[in-house]
């Protein structure tokens, strides 16, 4: 199973996650953030897991840019805990 989050468009910006067939049954959800951020949701024995799939900005890219990125992730990792 493939989770994905991104643009139409093969090989421009997106990220994701690939699910064996045994892990699928654990998932809870799949949170697209955008084409830069997505959100896998899984049972796990003791605790819930979330784990966090980016594509960063370059160091070329413009700072407001870079900031923008960061931010969001921030707001993904608090809203994971």
């Amino acid at each position: 199973m493939v989770y994905y989050s991104g643009t139409e468009k093969q090989g421009e910006q997106g990220v994701g996650f690939i699910v064996t067939q045994k892990l699928r049954n654990y998932c809870m959800g799949f949170d697209p953030i955008n084409e830069r951020k997505c959100k896998l949701r899984i049972i796990g024995k003791f605790y819930n897991l979330t784990p966090i799939s980016t594509y960063a900005p370059t160091e070329d890219a413009k700072d407001e840019v870079k900031e923008q990125f960061y931010e969001e992730l921030n707001i993904a990792l608090e809203q994971s805990s």
